[in-house]
């Protein structure tokens, strides 16, 4: 049970908590930051054992700290009270005369400290289990301050408790019987309301013994008063401290006796799932052999493959919030920040003003590489021809051909076909790396794909091969790809050596398309209709044409190139990943030996790993079926207390 005390400062809060437990602990001292006092039913603590727990407000005190004695723990606490403060001061309270509970005793709220009441609201309804024990000196009803901001937390006051204190004092004010009992009519409606006086703090109590005394005397004292106003009997069980002591301790045993079903409930499903789970691992280490692991080796490549297929093609199974990337992600985790040139220079742009799709949304698989090729178009379509010297245009155009006339259509081919090779090349080599990386990345996430698969157990109808008629199921646990990972590791690296084959063939075709200056020449005379200087002393003139006709040559060839590679990579890269990587990774897979497969698999560290799983199981269901059957004991003896006959005392009536 978890009780929260509130009230005006002074008011008695302390001293309830400490007649409640029955030990001198709180009373006395002003409280300026919260105190959790957890009551722990400890058998073998035949006399109390407090720890002050460490301080997390304050460095001096960064450890747990066992008292000699608890009456020691008031200097403890003062030690730790100063200034204001939220942080709670966590106390341990460990006897074996004490039921489990937490109590909490908050810094008084007096309607001066703001920070104070909004700190009690804060406890009031942070927790909607908690129970609330607003304490307050009596005085008439129409006064009670607490009741408003209980009222807050707690509205219809279904889990609140008054306890009015100091009612020695209130009661000298009631002159007859109907002054008395008019005002105990005004107690609040189906709301526990309890009266009581305490011992003062100023008066020592160095045993629990001797506050018990003062504690019952207290509660004689007033009930000496009421008889003699002539109370209603109807609130006979409303007056002393003694009768909030035994609402508490009830409400612990209801507690506990509204668990105990809910426990033992728990308790025998943890141990039936731990049985299932025992028979999947004795059923798996029986039928861990070779045509088991051929078995398991082939749905785990069907499934992966599968899997890979579903990405490229578009799935959101992997999660694309945490599994995807961004544009820039994606740079980073290559480690290619930006586009490089012909002299490794970055080329740095901003992606929305040059139209690359999807910059800023997290993807992966076939979308990823498709904004790869987008990325690729964008940096194509910007490249430049650059300068060109008049050196350059001079010595492309070499020997005079037969009539004697400079030949710079021959110039400008030249010219292109080098700056196109200089300068598509290292974007070519960056675009194979880079869809490289986006399919690698397949393998990881295509586990992450087979995993949810197999703990659904149900196959989805794209195939990932788990679960179809009844091979595998969410208990088969064998076919978990954690238990075999250098066999997944084998497969995920005969997996990348295919990419890493098909990048590096993708790459050769797309080499295809630099042309040689020949070839260029012949298109320009086939197609071309420029006319250029026949002269050779024409210097600016001749280059300003070379330059003209190169640069539309280099347009020319950028356009094709662009094309051509986006195809390329689509037929020589993307379309084997489809095609032949199943007949690649099936057929490697298949024709392995059945030592082959032990060793993949690592047979003799799998069969001890399932052993130690097996054992570790049935020790465990040892211990829930030895906890059930101690806690059915322990409930019964509590919820049944011993018959035993006792003659009555006069100090047991007291």
């Amino acid at each position: 049970i978890n009780a929260e005390y509130g009230g005006p400062a002074g008011d008695g809060k302390s001293s309830l908590i400490d007649a409640i437990v029955g030990q001198r602990l709180l009373a006395g001292r002003s409280s300026t930051r919260p105190v959790h006092l957890t009551l722990v039913h400890n058998a073998e603590c035949s006399e109390p054992r407090v720890t002050v727990k460490r301080d997390a407000a304050l460095p001096a005190y960064d450890h747990d700290e066992r008292l000699a004695s608890p009456g020691a723990l008031g200097d403890a606490l003062d030690a730790r009270m100063g200034e204001f403060g939220e942080t709670p001061v966590y106390v341990l309270y460990e006897s074996a005369a004490v039921l489990n509970a937490t109590l909490i005793d908050t810094p008084g709220v007096d309607g001066k400290n703001a920070r104070a009441e909004a700190l009690a609201l804060r406890y009031l309804t942070d927790d909607a289990a908690r129970r609330i024990v607003a304490v307050e000196a009596a005085k008439d009803f129409g006064a009670v301050t607490t009741l408003e901001l209980v009222k807050r937390a707690d509205p219809d006051l279904s889990r609140t408790t008054f306890v009015f204190s100091k009612f020695h004092a209130a009661l000298r004010t009631f002159a007859d019987s109907r002054a008395l009992n008019r005002y105990l009519a005004q107690s609040y409606p189906d709301v526990p309301t309890y009266f009581a006086s305490l011992p003062s703090s100023r008066v020592d109590c160095d045993t629990p013994a001797e506050l018990r005394r003062r504690v019952v005397a207290a509660g004689v004292r007033d009930m000496r008063s009421l008889e003699a106003l002539q109370h209603d009997k109807r609130h006979e069980k409303s007056f002393g401290a003694v009768n909030v002591r035994r609402a508490l301790l009830r409400a612990v045993w209801r507690a506990y006796q509204d668990g105990v079903p809910r426990v033992l409930k728990q308790l025998r499903a943890r141990a039936a799932t731990t049985d299932r789970e025992l028979r999947a691992q004795q059923a798996q280490l029986q039928a861990l052999d070779a045509s088991k692991l051929r078995s398991i080796a082939s749905h785990y490549v069907v499934a992966f493959l599968q899997a890979v297929q579903r990405l490229l093609e578009g799935t959101g199974d992997a999660n694309p919030a945490s599994a995807g990337e961004t544009l820039e992600d994606e740079r980073r985790e290559l480690g290619q920040e930006e586009w490089l040139d012909a002299h490794n220079r970055p080329i740095r742009f901003d992606p929305s003003e040059w139209k690359v799709l999807y910059a800023d949304a997290k993807l992966y698989g076939g979308q990823q590489f498709e904004r790869a090729l987008s990325e690729f178009r964008a940096v194509m379509t910007h490249s430049k021809l650059g300068d060109v010297s008049v050196d350059e245009v001079a010595s492309a155009a070499g020997l005079n051909r037969l009539n004697n006339v400079p030949n710079y259509g021959w110039a400008a081919s030249d010219i292109v076909a080098h700056k196109t090779r200089d300068a598509f090349a290292p974007l070519i080599e960056q675009l194979t790396a880079r869809v490289t990386y986006i399919v690698k990345r397949l393998a990881t996430l295509s586990d992450s794909i087979i995993e949810a698969q197999r703990v659904r157990g149900v196959a989805d109808r794209a195939g990932l091969g788990l679960g179809v008629g009844g091979v595998v199921d969410a208990g088969d646990d064998v076919y978990a790809p954690e238990h075999y990972p250098y066999f997944t590791h084998h497969v995920k690296d005969l997996f990348g050596k295919f990419v890493d084959a098909a990048a590096a063939a993708a790459k050769d075709k797309c080499a295809d398309e630099f042309y040689s200056t020949r070839t260029l020449y012949w298109h320009l005379s086939e197609y071309g209709d420029r006319k250029l200087p026949t002269d050779r002393a024409a210097g600016d003139e001749a280059r300003k044409a070379v330059l003209e006709l190169a640069d539309e040559l280099f347009g020319e060839a950028r356009a094709r190139v662009t094309a051509n590679v986006l195809l390329k990579m689509y037929n020589f890269f993307l379309v084997p990943l489809q095609t032949a990587l199943a007949t690649s990774l099936q057929g490697q897979i298949t024709t392995l030996s059945d030592k082959s497969l032990e060793q993949l698999f690592h047979l003799p560290e799998m069969q001890a790993r399932l052993a130690q799983k097996e054992k570790r199981s049935a020790d465990q269901l040892r211990r829930l079926a030895e906890q059930d059957e101690r806690f059915r004991a322990a409930a019964a003896a509590f919820s049944h207390p011993s018959t035993s006959k006792k003659t009555t005392t006069a100090s047991d009536e007291q």
